[in-house]
């Protein structure tokens, strides 16, 4: 499997915490379509982690929080090489904020309640696979921790 992404030095996500945002942003879909979310294989999940880096180091610069395609980085469509079988679908983000702030739950359920997120993340019945990442960053000693998810879907590989 390839996938491209070009990198600095990063401080990825715990894999638990990355995990704990699929695993609780699954249950709620559960109620709206039925299936779980699938995890991505490990060498997207590093893209996905990158480009999460990058696209909060954006946000920091720009001071602002915004979607791939603005700050100065491109979206996830143009940033991701993805493997042969594999659509991405969508992003979702949950802005910096305190650390703490954002528990997977508090996520899953801010994005079921935001109509754009809910279709994104719970209403799209040909997404299978679900890859998460939690950047803290911070300026000037402030840590912010920000989440993003990207939404695929896999034909042919599982």
């Amino acid at each position: 499997m390839s996938v491209s992404a070009e990198a600095g030095v990063i401080s990825p996500s715990a894999p638990s915490a990355a995990h704990e945002t699929v695993e609780a942003v699954s249950l709620r879909r559960q109620t709206l379509l039925g299936p779980s979310y699938r995890r991505v294989p490990a060498e997207l999940q590093r893209a996905v982690e990158i480009y999460a880096h990058e696209q909060r180091t954006a946000m920091e610069a720009a001071g602002d929080c915004s979607h791939g395609g603005v700050l100065g980085i491109p979206s996830p469509f143009e940033r991701l090489i993805l493997p042969a079988g594999w659509r991405l679908l969508g992003e979702v983000l949950a802005c910096p904020a305190r650390p703490g702030y954002w528990t997977s739950e508090r996520v899953a359920l801010e994005w079921w309640r935001s109509p754009q997120h809910r279709r994104i993340a719970y209403g799209n019945p040909q997404a299978y696979h679900l890859a998460c990442s939690r950047v803290r960053q911070g300026t000037m000693g402030v840590s912010r921790d920000s989440v993003l998810c990207l939404v695929f879907k896999a034909t042919g590989a599982g």
